[in-house]
């Protein structure tokens, strides 16, 4: 009962931590993980690629997955192109094989 108003207190004098760099505690990792998982799992219900894993949609998915700038403003088919292309990350043809060069 009394929890409600100090926390309310404590944040609005601000003595929360904000800092965008700070490390979330154990806790707070594992309920926001355990959270997420529990979302995804009944959003994508009944979701289906409509692409097919063809050379040229994951050439375009693999241009379109370098270019992480753009990935807020992508039209919905780039969008399935990069989810075909990160799909099939660990089985892509060899001729895709060479552009990929992940991340060190």
């Amino acid at each position: 009962m009394i929890l409600r108003p100090v926390t309310g207190l404590t944040a609005r004098l601000g003595w929360w931590p904000v800092s965008a760099t700070a490390v979330p505690p154990q806790w707070e990792s594992k309920f926001a993980q355990t959270t997420l998982q529990a979302a995804l799992a009944h959003q994508p219900a009944g979701l289906t690629n409509p692409l097919s894993p063809s050379n040229e949609v994951l050439i375009a998915g693999l241009k379109s997955f370098k270019m992480k700038a753009r990935m807020g403003m992508m039209a919905d088919e780039e969008i399935w192109k990069v989810v075909t292309f990160l799909e099939r990350i660990g089985s892509l043809p060899l001729e895709i094989q060479t552009n990929w060069e992940p991340a060190q």
